[in-house]
């Protein structure tokens, strides 16, 4: 396997799903190690804009409301992302809550490696 599949399949094993109400699901990255000690205070809405990196069930309805938008599907973009969610404040407690079990569970994962 090159570099790059590497890389690749690297960056899958640390994505993971977060169920938000409405049938919509976010898939986020898991952080990097490295990048761990920015979540001691908590994990804030600005750090749910940065690793969310895909959705499913999105529709123009639910971005725009059931009165105006249609049932299609809506590309996952970044920028929309950043703006949809900072609106919809109910979704910002599923994404952290799975971002900070994603990092729990991968440093317990590595602990109990270490003790094998």
């Amino acid at each position: 396997m090159n570099a790059q599949a590497l890389i690749a399949r690297l960056a899958e094993q640390r994505r993971h799903w977060a169920d938000l109400p409405g049938g919509v699901r976010v898939r986020f990255a898991r952080p990097h190690e490295t990048e761990f000690a920015r979540f001691r205070l908590g994990i804030t809405v600005e750090h749910v804009c940065e690793y969310v990196d895909g959705w499913e069930g999105v529709t123009e309805a639910v971005v725009l409301g059931a009165s105006i938008g249609s049932d299609s599907p809506v590309p996952f973009d970044a920028a929309l992302w950043r703006d949809l969610v900072r609106d919809r404040i109910d979704w910002v407690p599923p994404v952290a809550e799975a971002i900070a079990k994603a990092i729990t569970d991968h440093l317990a994962a590595k602990d109990a490696a270490a003790k094998n």
